[in-house]
């Protein structure tokens, strides 16, 4: 499966262009022409905001999702006397 990159999604994402007559394409028309042209469907944009959203929340977890693994590896090594 190719990956395929999607604009930032902030509020204000840009995703106007220049249409073949030269005249630039804005707003609703210049979305939909990036959603089902440049991602190729409604799916592949849905995949690709999933996954960038998906790594900006490990990037901004990453200390503790580490910190917790660590933990957990420390808890199987620890042996119970008793």
């Amino acid at each position: 499966m190719e990956r395929k990159e999607v604009k930032s999604v902030t509020k204000n994402p840009g995703f106007s262009y220049i249409n073949k007559d030269g005249k630039r394409v804005a707003g609703a028309a210049a979305f939909n022409h990036h959603v089902f042209t440049a991602m190729g469907g409604i799916q592949q944009y849905n995949d690709a905001v999933g996954i960038m959203y998906i790594e900006a929340f490990v990037q901004a977890h990453s200390d503790y999702i580490n910190a917790e693994i660590a933990a957990q590896a420390r808890r199987k090594q620890l042996k119970l006397v008793g």
